[in-house]
C-alpha cells in the first residue's frame, strides 16, 4: 500500500511530465501557426539598413562542425518607416551582411528572403 508521501510525489511526477508534454506540444503548434503564416503572406522587399549582426551559441556539449551547425545567426535591420526588425538568417546570409549596408531587404512575414546592398553615391 503506498503511503500519502508516495502518492503525493506520484501526482506531482505526473503533473510535471504533463506540463512539460503540454509545452512542447504548444511550442511545437506555435512554430507551425508562424510558418503557416508566413507562407500566406506575400514577400515584401523594402528599403533598409543593417544595424546589427548576432549569433547565440546554444548551451551544447557538442564540439567542431555539430556545435556550429547549432549556432542561431540573426540580423537586425532598420527599415525606411524608422522601424527596426530583427530576423534569423543563415550562416551564409549572416556572413554576406555587413553592418552599416543599406540596400533591399525582402522578407515574407517573418521570414528573412535576402538583402541585396546598394552602392551609395
Amino acid at each position: 500500500m503506498m503511503t500519502i508521501l508516495e502518492m503525493l510525489l506520484a501526482l506531482i511526477l505526473l503533473i510535471l511530465a504533463v506540463s512539460v508534454f503540454s509545452a512542447l506540444i504548444m511550442t511545437v503548434a506555435g512554430v507551425l501557426y508562424q510558418r503557416n503564416l508566413d507562407k500566406k503572406m506575400p514577400p515584401q522587399t523594402v528599403e533598409a539598413t543593417v544595424v546589427a549582426k548576432s549569433q547565440s551559441d546554444p548551451p551544447t556539449h557538442r564540439r567542431g562542425a555539430a556545435r556550429a551547425m547549432a549556432m542561431r545567426y540573426s540580423a537586425t535591420f532598420l527599415m525606411e518607416d524608422g522601424d527596426e526588425v530583427e530576423m534569423e538568417v543563415s550562416f551564409r546570409q549572416y556572413d554576406q551582411l555587413v553592418e552599416g549596408a543599406h540596400g533591399r531587404l525582402t522578407y515574407q512575414g517573418n521570414r528573412f528572403q535576402g538583402f541585396e546592398p546598394v552602392q551609395q553615391a
